[in-house]
């Protein structure tokens, strides 16, 4: 085998994008590098921290359009608002604070475990499914519990003090919007290739990506995601 050390993890795709059921062009897609994905996370955050400017500016259309609706909301969706922003972060608590158990192995159920009967591999499955679903629901009940403290501690604020919560995590959620799609299409534009050995990319910038059809960009958009969730679908 004669690969170059810098070709390997590059992983890619085929990828045939289609227009009305038919094959129009040939490419691939390829998992971007450390260097690409550095410079996307960076114009990511340059956007989010414009955006999240532009919303503390009362003068500004981006305050106009989030914030200030904020000042004649009911307290109702301002706390509905904070706590769906939040049930992220307790989603995330949820799995950093809930131990995963260990789940059982079939020597440990199984008389002879290189010939397991059948109702030896049907105790294991409800065994392991048992744990899986305890542990699921101690991490459902965390964010429950989590929810509803935040739920008790924003109802006893006062209506000003809660707008202000709100205004707050309005901003940080628009911000973190902005920097996920921002940095998703500078990944993704950097991604497609016209050959399979991934040397010359399709779009030279970011604007040649934009001006593609909207049909073809989400063609492109899903195959590099699913490239990033799938490794079944990985290839060098």
């Amino acid at each position: 085998m004669n690969t170059k050390l810098v070709d390997l993890l590059k992983y890619k795709k085929p990828l045939d994008i289609t227009i009305g059921g038919e094959v129009v062009a040939k490419k691939w897609v390829r998992i971007i590098g450390d260097s690409d994905l550095q410079e996307a996370y960076k114009l990511a955050r340059i956007a989010s921290a414009k955006i999240r400017k532009e919303l503390k500016n009362p003068k500004s259309m981006e305050y106009q359009d989030h914030i200030l609706p904020i000042e004649d909301a009911p307290k109702e969706d301002c706390i509905a608002l904070i706590i769906a922003s939040q049930g992220r972060q307790f989603e995330a608590e949820a799995d950093a604070n809930i131990e995963r158990p260990d789940l059982p192995e079939l020597d440990e159920v199984a008389i002879d475990a290189d010939a397991p009967t059948l109702e030896e591999q049907e105790k294991l499955d409800t065994e392991v499914d048992k744990l899986q679903e305890a542990y699921q629901k101690a991490k459902e009940d965390y964010v429950k519990d989590r929810v509803a403290s935040l739920e008790a501690e924003l109802k006893s604020l006062p209506t000003k003090e809660l707008k202000k919560r709100t205004e707050e995590e309005s901003v940080n959620t628009v911000a973190l919007t902005t920097f996920l799609v921002e940095a998703q299409a500078e990944k993704v534009w950097r991604s497609i290739y016209t050959d399979k050995s991934c040397t010359e990319r399709e779009y030279n910038n970011r604007q040649e990506f934009q001006d593609t059809d909207t049909n073809v960009r989400n063609q492109i958009f899903t195959a590099y995601s699913n490239l990033e969730v799938n490794g079944e679908d990985i290839k060098n």
